[in-house]
């Protein structure tokens, strides 16, 4: 199924182009991010660990909500609340990858901790700009309870 939606720019952060739907495009891969975590569109999956870095920007930043002492390394068009996302790859059942947004460290940790970022989505597909194209996907596994989630 192909579902075609008319969005409009509001706002642009270098490579980033954030949508008045709560979408963020990245016009380097062509990913369109989720302008907030903690979303509830279950059609999306988790990102990879190498696409979660992606976004990575050790020049860009703003507080980290659960802990203002950190400074997540993100455009401020994409709000995270806390330091890092989870990521699509597990280990077994015991450990999850994530990306430490405040250092661009890549890790794997058991998903039992206290600073986590909740969903943040990201859908597939290249985008003209005016136009999304999403497909409806497979939804990924969710073994652990919040998650960074894409399209």
């Amino acid at each position: 199924m192909l579902l075609t939606l008319l969005v409009s720019e509001v706002k642009r952060d270098g490579r980033f182009i954030a949508y008045d739907n709560g979408t963020v495009r990245d016009t380097q891969t062509g990913l369109m991010w989720a302008a907030k975590d903690n979303g509830k569109n279950i059609d999306w999956r988790l990102p990879t660990q190498d696409e979660l870095h992606g976004v990575y920007n050790s020049g860009a930043g703003y507080p980290a909500a659960c802990d203002s002492d950190f400074n997540l390394k993100i455009t401020g068009l994409i709000r995270l609340t806390c330091l890092f996302p989870w990521a699509s790859e597990t280990r077994g059942s015991v450990v999850a990858a994530y990306v430490l947004f405040n250092l661009g460290i890549r890790h794997w940790r058991t998903p039992s901790t206290s600073r986590l970022a909740r969903s943040l989505r990201l859908p597939v597909g290249r985008l003209n700009e005016n136009t999304i194209t999403a497909m409806i996907l497979l939804k990924a596994p969710k073994p652990y309870g919040r998650f960074v989630m894409m399209r």
